[in-house]
C-alpha cells in the first residue's frame, strides 16, 4: 500500500516529463510528425521543421500561468532545493572527492527579476549570478575552460583540485549583458552552448514560454537570443568558447537521420560564422534516462567530429570517463556558492538515483522504445559488417 502510495505521488508530482518541461520551463504538447523530403525543398532547411525559410521547428507551446505553476512544479523545486542544501549539510563529512572528478555547470538565462512579473523560468539573476562565481573562487575552486580539460584528456594530465568547468546552454542575450560582465571581471572561462537557427532573432525561442508570455511587456533582453557581433566580442577575448547544442533544439529522439541532419547544419553554421571547426556539444533537455542522449544519437555525434557530448545527468564528471557521457549540474536561483560546490564535489550525486524512481510518461515510453530500435538497428548493421570482414 506505501509503495502504491509513493508511485501515485511521483506519478502526480515529481514526473518531470508529464508535460515534456525538461530543463526549459516550456510545456510542448505535441512532437513534431517528421515532413517528407518534398517538404525540405530549401538548400539548408532542417528537415526538423516545415517552415524551411527559417530553419525552425514547428511546435504547438501551450502557455501555462508563469506566474502560478502548477502545485507538481512546485514540489519538484522545493524538493530539488531541499536536496541541494542537504548536499551542502553533507559536505562536513570526513569525505574527499575522487582525483580527477570535476563539476560542470549549467547556467540558461541571467536576467533581473522584472517587479510585477512571475520570475523567468531557469533563471539565475545576475546579483545572484555574481555571488555565486566569487564564492566559489574563494572556496579555492579553478575554473577551466572545457576545452582545457578536453586537452588536459587527451594528453592523460590530471586537474587542479576542486576544478569547475562553466557552460550556458541555449544563447540567451542575458547570458552576454549580465554575465559577460562578472566573467570577465574574474577572468573566468566558459561555454556557451548556442542553438544557431536563433541567434540574431528578436523573438523569444520557440521552447522559452517565459519570454513568449510577456514578450512585449518586459525589456527584450530578458529573452532575446544573442547575435553574431556579441558571440564575436565574447570569444575574442578568449575566455568564452562557443559550442553546438543543433540548430533548433527539438525533440529527436527515435530519429536519428533528422538529428543529423540538424547538427550538420549547426555545425556548418558555427564553422562558416566563427570558424569553428570541431566544436563542443551538450544535448538538448539532455535526460539519458529520458532517451534524449540515446546511443544512435551519441553515435552520430562522434562521427561528426565533435569533441564530447554533454547531458544533464546531475553527476560529477571523471577525466577518465568518456567525455560522450560527461553530466553537468543545473544552476537553479535558489543555488548558493555552498550548494554549486557540494555538487562540483561530489555531494550531490545521489539525486539521480531518486529521480529513477519517478515513472515515465507515456509519451517518453514510446519515444524509449523509438530510440530503443534505433540503437537496435544500429548495433546489428555493425555486427553485421563486421561478420562480413
Amino acid at each position: 500500500m506505501t509503495l502504491l502510495v509513493c508511485n501515485k505521488f511521483c506519478q502526480r508530482f515529481w514526473n518531470e516529463d508529464q508535460s515534456f518541461d525538461i530543463e526549459i520551463g516550456a510545456e510542448l504538447s505535441e512532437r513534431v510528425h517528421p515532413p517528407t523530403q518534398h517538404d525540405v525543398h530549401e538548400k539548408g532547411g532542417s528537415p526538423m521543421t516545415l517552415d524551411t525559410n527559417h530553419d525552425r521547428p514547428v511546435r504547438k507551446i501551450l502557455r501555462e500561468d508563469p506566474a502560478r505553476p502548477p502545485l507538481r512544479r512546485r514540489v519538484k523545486h522545493f524538493g530539488m532545493m531541499a536536496a541541494g542544501h542537504l548536499a551542502s549539510a553533507l559536505r562536513r563529512l570526513p569525505f574527499q572527492p575522487a582525483k580527477n572528478n570535476f563539476g560542470i555547470l549549467i547556467y540558461h538565462r541571467v536576467a533581473p527579476v522584472v517587479p510585477g512579473y512571475a520570475s523567468p523560468t531557469l533563471n539565475v539573476p545576475p546579483q545572484l549570478f555574481r555571488e555565486q562565481i566569487v564564492g566559489l573562487l574563494r572556496q579555492g575552486f579553478t575554473f577551466l575552460p572545457l576545452e582545457d580539460v578536453l586537452r588536459r584528456r587527451e594528453a592523460k594530465s590530471t586537474l587542479p583540485p576542486r576544478t569547475v568547468v562553466l557552460t550556458f546552454d541555449d544563447g540567451f542575450e542575458s547570458v552576454y549583458e549580465f554575465a559577460w560582465p562578472t566573467l570577465r571581471e574574474f577572468n573566468v572561462p566558459a561555454t556557451i552552448f548556442v542553438n544557431t537557427a536563433y541567434l540574431g532573432q528578436e523573438t523569444p525561442f520557440p521552447f522559452d514560454a517565459w519570454g513568449h508570455a510577456y514578450e512585449n511587456e518586459i525589456p527584450r533582453v530578458n529573452f532575446r537570443p544573442l547575435t553574431v557581433a556579441q558571440c564575436r566580442e565574447m570569444t575574442a577575448t578568449g575566455l568564452i568558447e562557443l559550442g553546438a547544442h543543433t540548430h533548433t533544439h527539438a525533440d529527436f529522439r527515435g530519429q536519428p537521420e533528422i538529428f543529423r541532419h540538424d547538427m550538420q547544419i549547426c555545425l556548418e553554421s558555427l564553422s562558416e560564422t566563427f570558424q569553428i571547426a570541431s566544436p563542443t556539444f551538450a544535448f538538448p533537455f539532455g535526460k539519458p534516462r529520458m532517451g534524449f542522449t540515446d546511443f544512435s544519437l551519441t553515435e552520430i555525434v562522434r562521427s561528426l567530429g565533435v569533441r564530447c557530448a554533454l547531458t544533464t545527468e546531475a553527476t560529477c564528471a571523471q577525466l577518465s570517463d568518456s567525455p560522450y557521457y560527461w553530466g553537468r549540474f543545473n544552476v537553479y536561483e535558489w543555488d548558493t556558492a555552498d550548494t554549486l560546490a557540494a555538487k562540483a564535489l561530489g555531494f550531490y550525486s545521489w539525486v539521480p538515483l531518486f529521480e529513477r524512481l519517478a515513472p515515465l510518461s507515456k509519451h517518453t515510453r514510446g519515444s524509449l522504445v523509438k530510440s530503443r530500435q534505433c540503437s537496435e538497428r544500429i548495433s546489428d548493421g555493425r555486427s553485421r559488417a563486421s561478420s562480413t570482414v
